[in-house]
Order: structure tokens, then C-alpha cells, then sequence
């Protein structure tokens, strides 16, 4: 499942996912060589059965999956992800690395 995710604010206005896997903490692989581009105000739905990986995605779109390998690169406007049920990380917020560019 590779080494890391990483995770970039860039000035592009679209959202970049190049080469993304995603893979459980166990390295069992969900999602694998994810390539996708997402202008602003394009509408994309995401589908799949339990399990396959939705909710994940959007979990490592956000910085909060670390497992994994593959670039996200996220443009620098204001972001919410609201996910159907809280989601806490396994750390503590202060073992969490901010994306490169970002602060808390």
C-alpha cells in the first residue's frame, strides 16, 4: 500500500488526486491507483457498496487517513468535510503533522 499519502494546499482551483491507494491499518488495499480532477463547482457523486471505501476517501482527501501512498492536492479555498458519523483519529490532534503549508 506505499509509504504515505501526501497531501498538498496548491493555488490551483481544482481538487488533484494522482496514484491514490488507500489500504486499512492491516495494508489491506480499498481503493487502488485513484486518478481524478475536480473543477469548482463540478458535482461528483460517490458510489459504492459498504465497505468500498467512500467514506475512507474522503477521510484522506481531508488529511485524517495516513494509510496509503499517492498525492491529494487540494486548493487553498475554504474546505468542510462532514462525514455521516464523527470521526476520531487513533492520536491525539497534537501527534498530527498539518498538511505542508498549513497550520494549526
Amino acid at each position: 500500500s506505499g509509504d504515505s499519502i501526501v497531501r498538498d494546499v496548491v493555488e490551483e482551483p481544482a481538487l488533484v488526486v494522482d496514484a491514490l491507494t488507500l489500504a486499512l491499518p492491516d495494508r489491506s488495499v480499498l481503493l487502488s491507483d485513484v486518478h481524478l480532477r475536480i473543477a469548482p463547482g463540478e458535482r461528483v457523486m460517490f458510489s459504492g457498496a459498504a465497505g468500498s471505501g467512500k467514506s475512507t476517501l474522503f477521510r484522506a482527501l481531508a488529511g485524517l487517513w495516513p494509510h496509503g501512498s499517492g498525492a491529494v492536492r487540494m486548493p487553498r479555498a475554504r474546505t468542510l468535510f462532514l462525514p455521516q458519523k464523527p470521526y476520531f483519529p487513533a492520536c491525539p490532534i497534537a501527534c498530527r503533522r498539518p498538511p505542508t503549508g498549513d497550520r494549526f
